[in-house]
């Protein structure tokens, strides 16, 4: 896995990758894993690294992390968030209130 921190080493704070940057990027996950580490809001993530990359093809999207997180998703509850990923091992980073949500959702889904 390749990581990069986000601002001011793949983009000026706060801006969208550059070009070159994008191509170089789009390159290096044909080969590696590549990990972009922020410590920016995700609606940053989304206009600087995810709308610039565009829609990346399945083999190359499984290779972007973006802080860890694979497949960037935005869901509007957590019914939907578990409902929206396959069968088998999930991890989950929440706060108290969001764990003990899931847990209930997870709970109703088993009955």
């Amino acid at each position: 896995m390749t990581a990069f921190d986000l601002d001011d080493t793949l983009a000026p704070s706060k801006a969208p990758l550059p070009d070159p940057v994008r191509e170089a990027l789009l390159a290096l996950l044909t080969v590696s894993d590549v990990c972009v580490i922020s410590g920016g809001q995700i609606e940053q993530f989304r206009t600087q690294v995810v709308e610039r990359l565009g829609q990346l093809p399945d083999d190359l999207a499984v290779r972007l992390h973006l802080d860890g997180v694979q497949r960037l998703e935005q869901c509007p509850d957590v019914r939907t968030a578990l409902a929206s990923v396959p069968a088998g091992p999930v991890d989950l980073v929440a706060n108290y209130t969001a764990f003990q949500d899931a847990r209930k959702a997870l709970a109703r889904a088993r009955r």
